[in-house]
């Protein structure tokens, strides 16, 4: 082959090291010219001056570096030196082209590389394979080793080895050169049901092109498929990084019955239930013991279906029945006073209030505040500041940012910052109205402060407001606001102040309200898990609800455990499709990735899709007519390798069997 030719030029002498020097400097010189020739357009010639001046430069340096070799040049086109030199090159330009980036707009190119970007630009390193330089070399080579086919006779039969070798590299190199000049890539978007016989053509850079190209056919979306990875919902641990968070592991619900690590905090979790459509079910029940409240029993009847309610007096948002549809509530207070006023036709403000404990058991601290406030709790002791309030409270996991879902308050939250004694000690957490006994931060001070958020909406006098007066048992009918009627409370599923489907079923005076969670369905629309959270000897439980309504701050709360749905992974697409020839379907086929269909020149890949739109499919078209000729320079190569190693060695033993025998 070329590169195991004796290293000789046509005299059988080396080239000297001065020559073959000049060689290169003529031929670094000649790859500057043509990288900075290749980007001129044609049209440029013929109005430019300067482009005319280059050209005339580019032929100079070209015809003086021929006429310097111009004794050697037979000889030498066909020896390993020149060979190599186009080999080094197309080497060192294909490194370039691997390294750099190719087709980087040039603010992009010159932020990354600085003040070496100009020397890329001068060799043409910005766009390596579609410049002039690099396909001269390719063609110089080319005819290099034709020259060297020429010069052998490799068309004599014990040649054929040699002559398949060496003319399939020249074929591959004419394939890619006929793939640079006359390939193409363009884009078709398609719709079911729709068809395009024309495509977008776009640059090597991927931008689009002005224009169409016709395809000479059209194809047609018969029908767009994707295929889905199943649903999954995962424990995901997010650790504070700077400003934002990052994730940190992910467990599957499945594989979350055994203690878990939780990031880098020492605590481990372990989910002791999971139920997909979560809901749960209340009940109260008497107690003897402290830390009851007066309960309300109703049950609402309608549409087949039987609902029981409980109202609980005193605990703020959970004394009250909106019945939005009657234009009606019942609100159930134990006594008239001054904290359950009657009904008035005054608006009443929404409030917040907070309930501070310097330690369990501690007489609570009542504040009613706002965002803003700097309050001193337990004489001083403790500092806590107001930071921001949120209405309708969720975690984003896409922003790893607590946020509002709107201005209603269906989720009250505050966020607080609480200075305890301890120099340097602040703690930011947030605090739930809808939860006055939760709090994401609690479980840093399991023998210190106690704090819980009240939230009271604001309120306007209703169309109809009922009164249920626990202690006396009475029930007192408000119309906007004025008294207009009242009645004793009868219990045992007596219809409440004449509402149809209000039944009242009875009354506790001290009641402890029970929380049976379950599962309304096996299928996944509201998924929640009750898990056990260890931080040493201690083990706490917690119910952590899914699609980012609530995050669980771990440790120093610089980590977040959050049950979310794996994000809505594509396991395949694929485009059936059918080829028209007029109105005749002339094939069909599947096209997805890695899988193109060839038709008429062209091959259509399939390149992208549209969630928002699952009849759309993006096809991507290349035509690439130096394709086969590449492959049919690699079956040269092959079949010459054959030929050198196995049937060439038999060819001559044939012949030298032949001539003993003749001899």
């Amino acid at each position: 082959m070329l590169l195991t030719t004796k290293n000789k030029t046509a005299g059988g002498a080396h080239p000297p090291a001065p020559r073959l020097l000049k060689y290169t400097a003529g031929a670094a010189a000649l790859w500057v010219a043509l990288a900075a020739l290749g980007r001129i357009p044609l049209t440029r010639f013929q109005d430019s001056l300067g482009a005319q001046a280059l050209l005339v430069l580019v032929v100079a340096v070209a015809g003086t570096w021929l006429w310097g070799a111009r004794k050697e040049l037979a000889g030498w086109l066909v020896s390993p030196p020149l060979a190599n030199l186009f080999l080094i090159t197309l080497l060192l330009a294909t490194v370039a082209g691997t390294v750099v980036v190719q087709g980087a707009p040039a603010e992009e190119f010159d932020a990354r590389y600085g003040a070496g970007a100009w020397f890329l630009r001068l060799i043409g390193a910005e766009n390596v394979f579609q410049s002039l330089a690099f396909r001269g070399f390719l063609a110089m080579l080319s005819v290099s080793l034709v020259a060297v086919v020429v010069r052998r006779k490799a068309w004599r039969t014990s040649e054929w080895g040699f002559l398949l070798s060496h003319g399939g590299v020249v074929t591959i190199l004419f394939g890619g050169l006929l793939s640079s000049v006359y390939g193409m890539k363009g884009f078709i978007d398609l719709h079911e049901g729709k068809s395009a016989n024309v495509m977008i053509p776009k640059d090597e850079k991927g931008n689009f092109l002005p224009g169409q190209v016709p395809l000479g056919f059209a194809l047609r979306l018969d029908k767009f498929e994707i295929e889905r990875y199943p649903l999954d919902y995962r424990f995901y641990v997010h650790e504070a990084e700077e400003e934002d968070y990052k994730l940190a592991s992910s467990t599957p619900v499945n594989e979350a019955g055994r203690w878990t690590p939780i990031g880098k905090t020492g605590s481990s979790f372990r989910a002791i239930s999971i139920y997909p459509d979560y809901q749960v079910r209340s009940e109260v029940r008497e107690t003897a013991g402290p830390g009851g409240s007066p309960a309300l029993q109703l049950r609402i009847q309608g549409a087949g279906q039987s609902q029981t309610v409980n109202l609980l007096a005193g605990v703020s948002g959970r004394d009250l029945l909106d019945l939005r549809a009657a234009k009606s509530l019942v609100r159930f207070v134990w006594e008239l006073d001054e904290k359950n006023p009657p009904v008035t036709t005054a608006t009443v403000p929404e409030r917040h209030q907070i309930e501070f404990r310097s330690y369990p058991g501690a007489p609570p601290e009542e504040i009613l505040v706002k965002p803003g406030d700097s309050l001193r709790l337990a004489d001083g002791t403790y500092v806590l500041d107001v930071v921001a309030y949120l209405p309708d409270f969720v975690y984003d996991g896409k922003t790893k940012q607590a946020a509002t879902r709107s201005t209603m308050p269906n989720n009250p939250a505050l966020k607080v910052s609480l200075k305890t004694p301890v120099p340097g000690d602040a703690r930011e957490m947030w605090l739930f109205g809808l939860r006055p006994d939760f709090s994401k931060d609690h479980n840093k001070y399991p023998n210190g402060p106690e704090i819980a958020y009240h939230y009271t909406p604001a309120r306007e006098p209703a169309e109809r407001e009922i009164l249920v007066v626990g202690s006396t048992m009475e029930v007192l009918d408000y119309r906007r606001g004025v008294l207009s009627g009242r009645g004793p409370l009868r219990t045992s599923g007596t219809s409440v102040a004449g509402l149809p489907d209000i039944f009242c079923e009875q009354v506790l005076a001290r009641a402890q309200e029970i929380h049976t969670p379950l599962t309304k369905t096996k299928e996944w629309r509201n998924p929640a898990a009750e898990i056990e959270i260890r931080t040493g000897d201690q083990v706490r439980r917690e119910t952590l609800l899914a699609g980012g309504r609530q995050a669980l701050r771990i440790g120093t709360g610089d980590t977040l455990l959050v049950l979310e749905k794996k994000p809505d992974d594509v396991k395949s697409f694929r485009s059936r499709v059918s080829v028209l020839d007029g109105a005749n379907k002339v094939r069909e086929a599947v096209i997805s990735v890695n899988n193109p269909l060839s038709y008429g020149g062209f091959r259509f890949y399939q390149s992208n899709f549209r969630k928002e739109d699952p009849t759309y499919s993006g096809i991507l078209v290349v035509k690439d007519p130096g394709l086969s000729v590449v492959y049919t320079g690699f079956v040269m190569i092959s079949l010459g390798i054959i030929w050198i190693f196995y049937v060439r060695p038999r060819i001559l033993h044939a012949r030298s069997a032949a001539r003993r025998v003749a001899s």
